[in-house]
């Protein structure tokens, strides 16, 4: 099994300390040690940035996620607002219309079954052709009400998405911090291989004899 912790180590032991020959390869053998961490500290580095952009990047689309919550909630309230205002009107005067209306056509089909002379009759049957329209006007008030109240259903859904972006937000957020964090462990590592890239160089090479 490879042991990184071993590569930190300087190597020992040339297997002929008196060949000039081991004596080259076991001081090259630290110099390559050392430009291999280099390397890694190059890569390392270069993650923690990959990394830090990805963190930025979901971020700012966290950002934007908001930004739509924060508008649809925005939109919902308003909705929620100008539609119970109209609710609230329409529930109070159709009330007192309907009342008023039924009052009226009771009236007058009383005196039309009392046996009125015939200029009346006509009179009060206009009358009730007028109260009809009016009774036409109140079932399309109950219709608007309707509207009203599906434009109430709306705004719920608005409010529902904005919901569902605040959870999408906080997960990218969530994500970006896991990013964050795995950048610091790299450029930890990236420290770390410098160190000991440092140390093989810090290591006196033996001298090797002239041939």
């Amino acid at each position: 099994m490879h042991d990184p912790a071993a590569e930190s180590q300087p190597p020992t032991d040339p297997a002929e300390p008196d060949n000039p020959w081991a004596q080259e390869g076991h001081a090259r053998s630290w110099w390559v040690s050392a430009e291999e961490r280099d390397v890694r500290a190059d890569a390392a580095d270069q993650r923690a940035e990959d990394r830090d952009t990805a963190a930025r990047a979901r971020d700012a689309a966290a950002d934007l996620v908001l930004e739509d919550a924060r508008a649809r909630e925005h939109l919902a309230y308003q909705r929620i607002r100008e539609v119970t205002r109209r609710l609230n009107a329409l529930d109070a005067g159709e009330a007192d219309q309907h009342v008023h209306l039924q009052q009226a056509s009771e009236a007058i089909q009383e005196a039309i079954d009392s046996g009125a002379d015939e200029p009346l009759l006509h009179l009060l049957r206009e009358v009730l052709k007028l109260l009809d329209v009016q009774f036409a006007d109140v079932i399309a008030t109950s219709i608007q009400r309707s509207r009203l109240r599906v434009d109430l259903q709306h705004a719920g859904q608005l409010l529902a998405g904005a919901a569902d972006d605040r959870t999408a937000a906080a997960s990218d957020r969530s994500a970006a911090a896991a990013d964050r964090t795995a950048a610091a462990g790299d450029r930890d590592s990236a420290r770390t291989a410098r160190r000991d890239a440092t140390a093989y160089r810090g290591l006196d090479e033996p001298d090797l004899p002239t041939l």
